[in-house]
């Protein structure tokens, strides 16, 4: 007969004994702590950063009508793109940015898939800036420092040895 369990894997963990408890998480290190709130500064910043971006909405409209004006859309059609355009870039902003803070806990609660996917995100951080040296704004660069530093962080032997606990504690 088979030992496979019920999702087709392989076996089953055993459930706990009454009475015993499960290995203890470890607590979260400073320098997870200091990532954390690095990079939920960094969504903070780029959330209002977006938010003055969006305030000027016609303009943002303009530039789509300005780079579609070729297209052989007539002004209404292209009004509706530009409506369409921005209303599809406001969701993605605001769904990315939740993404991003759910990543940023999944990473403080141990996760290091968490903390790979936010250490992938820095590093094309680093690279747009790279491409983009001498039309880079102040701001873009703020943001560019403030996740290198969380990336820093992440991966110091303190929050290395906390991530291979809480992978061990599971």
């Amino acid at each position: 007969m088979s030992e496979k369990g019920p999702t087709g894997g392989g076996l089953e963990p055993m459930p706990p004994v009454p009475g015993e408890s499960s290995p203890a998480r470890p607590p979260v290190p400073r320098d997870v702590r200091i990532s954390f709130w690095i990079w939920l500064a960094s969504v903070v910043a780029s959330i209002v950063s977006g938010f003055l971006v969006i305030a000027d909405e016609e303009a943002l409209k303009a530039q789509v009508i300005a780079a579609n004006q070729n297209s052989g859309l007539s002004p209404e059609d292209l009004r509706r793109v530009a409506d369409l355009s921005f209303t599809l870039g406001v969701v993605l902003f605001f769904g990315i940015a939740l993404l991003l803070v759910l990543f940023v806990f999944l990473m403080r609660a141990g996760r290091n898939w968490a903390r790979v996917v936010l250490a992938a995100l820095a590093a094309l951080r680093l690279f747009g800036l790279a491409v983009a040296v001498g039309t880079t704004d102040l701001v873009s660069l703020g943001f560019v420092v403030l996740a290198a530093a969380a990336l820093v962080f992440m991966f110091t032997p303190m929050s290395n040895a906390y991530f291979r606990e809480v992978k061990r504690s599971r």
